[in-house]
């Protein structure tokens, strides 16, 4: 992905064949909506790479992810997990990189919707 880039997949299979399915590189910042049923699947079981100086912004709704997430060369990845589910590790493969996980439900109480932050 490419300078500003941002991707929203709904639905979809995305498949790196021997790589990741995902890879943000060279000093990107890129905002990725993984929605609604949408795999991700990589021949090297990185579902995303983020690295040299990138900054990715993911938000996983509805979505059941099975792999890793690696951030490197001085890179960020911030997750959000909104009704989604992964499988795997966030590995931050050297100090410098960063990365934020937030994870959010809606539960149901007698009286009303109420949404929770874990």
């Amino acid at each position: 992905m490419g300078g500003g880039a941002n991707l929203s997949l709904s639905n979809v299979q995305v498949q790196g064949q021997t790589g990741s399915a995902i890879l943000a590189d060279a000093g990107v910042t890129t905002q990725i909506q993984v929605l609604n049923n949408t795999r991700l699947l990589a021949g090297n079981n990185i579902l995303l790479d983020v690295k040299d100086a990138s900054t990715a912004t993911m938000t996983v709704a509805n979505s059941t992810l099975q792999g890793n997430i690696n951030i490197d060369g001085n890179s960020t990845a911030n997750l959000t997990f909104d009704q989604g589910h992964m499988t795997g590790d966030v590995v931050l493969v050297d100090d410098p990189s960063t990365a934020t996980v937030t994870l959010q439900t809606i539960r149901r109480s007698p009286a009303a919707w109420t949404r929770s932050t874990a």
